[in-house]
């Protein structure tokens, strides 16, 4: 249940924050977070049982769907709608986001929603900031190309 009330205050937090006519600029950042994310869960829970999603309503398979085909590349999309406006402090605003992640991470650890096996938050924040970075040169690549 956790995963589905996530994925649905992630799209209505998109639906409300980020600027509609500027969607086509996303798309390609949209798509490396989803692939970003799949290869990771791929590799790290489902084929080395590092970390594993867990609910009550969901197995594995279908909290990794919903946190990779909407919740993370949705956060993502949140994140390069505010890039611009954040220019002077893409290091920060970057550390923030990654803080932001890491937090909802540690709330899903500590409700097990979330269990670690031979993963840990460090790993997790390395993630992030290498998301996020990629994200970051994603969208302006993209946005100054396009």
């Amino acid at each position: 249940m956790p995963y589905i009330l996530l994925s649905l205050i992630t799209v209505v937090l998109v639906i409300l924050l980020v600027d509609k006519k500027r969607i086509k600029v996303f798309l390609p950042g949209y798509l490396l977070a989803t692939e970003i994310g799949f290869a990771l869960d791929v590799l790290f829970s489902v084929a080395a049982e590092y970390y594993k999603y867990t609910d009550h309503l969901l197995n594995n398979g279908w909290c990794i769907l919903l946190m990779e085909v909407i919740i993370g590349p949705l956060i993502g999309v949140i994140y390069m709608n505010y890039l611009d406006k954040f220019r002077k402090w893409t290091y920060l605003y970057m550390a923030v986001w990654a803080g932001v992640l890491l937090g909802i991470e540690i709330l899903f650890v500590l409700t097990g929603e979330l269990t670690f096996y031979r993963w840990n938050f460090i790993y997790s924040v390395l993630v992030y900031m290498i998301t996020l970075f990629l994200l970051r040169k994603v969208y302006t690549w993209y946005n100054t190309s396009g």
